[in-house]
């Protein structure tokens, strides 16, 4: 399999190349700080099976448009996107196999699938979400607690509203509310928690990461998957499957 990974001179970059190395066929592609083992453009890449694009969000057009048009299978795991980038991402699962996740992490797809049992079985509980990462993540909440927040309001059956932190104008949590809080300590590669509460007995659902490496071999494992399904968009839970 020849992989391109785009964003390769990143945090998550270095890990994937170190995690593909001896396996597939690699090409490193980084438009900020390319030399001379690093391609600076994906225009500069001939043939692929898949892109692998940890980058940044404003990079993902482009790499949208270079997949579509070589028809490439494409695995992002660029966070923060907005519902534009959503939108070009469904808008490419009709011409290419398309997988995107927040988080690639085998853990995050098995809590899930806890976490929608969890819901929908217990109604009448509190439900509050804690995320930890380290002091350099640029987004908060963190995209994976956006989409276990978005499993939880799908899955139940109240019409959830969600409330990211507290302050002294709303320390008070209403009974359909969901409370998301956000930490930022050290180095931690990523820790989440959701919380489960009624008067008499309490239900804690967590995943611990304890380093980048989960998420890179999960992509990996993502990757192999992909190009081997037809066209469409998939998630991490499709790979559980």
């Amino acid at each position: 399999m020849n992989v391109v990974i785009h964003g390769a001179l990143g945090a998550m970059g270095k890990v994937l190349t170190d995690v593909f190395n001896g396996e597939h066929s690699i090409i490193l592609v980084e438009s900020h700080q390319p030399n001379s083992t690093v391609k600076s453009s994906l225009t500069d890449v001939l043939s692929a099976d898949v892109v692998i694009d940890f980058s940044h969000p404003s990079l993902l057009a482009g790499v949208i448009h270079y997949c579509t048009t070589n028809k490439i299978s494409l695995v992002v795991g660029t966070t923060n996107l907005s519902t534009a980038d959503q939108a070009l991402l469904t808008k490419a699962g009709n011409e290419i196999a398309v997988l995107e996740s927040p988080n690639f992490s085998y853990g995050i797809a098995v809590m899930r699938r806890l976490i929608k049992e969890a819901t929908s079985l217990l109604v009448d509980f509190d439900i509050e979400l804690v995320e930890t990462h380290h002091v350099h993540k640029k987004d908060a909440p963190s995209g994976t607690a956006k989409q276990l927040i978005k499993d939880i309001q799908q899955t139940s059956s109240q019409s959830l509203v969600v409330q990211e932190g507290r302050n002294s104008t709303n320390v008070a949590k209403a009974k359909n509310e969901v409370g998301v809080h956000s930490i930022r300590s050290g180095s931690n590669p990523g820790e989440h928690t959701v919380i489960y509460s009624s008067e008499e007995e309490q239900i804690e659902v967590t995943h611990k990461a304890f380093s980048r490496r989960v998420f890179a071999v999960g992509a990996k494992k993502a990757a192999e998957w992909l190009v081997q399904q037809p066209i469409g968009r998939y998630t991490m839970e499709d790979v559980l499957s």
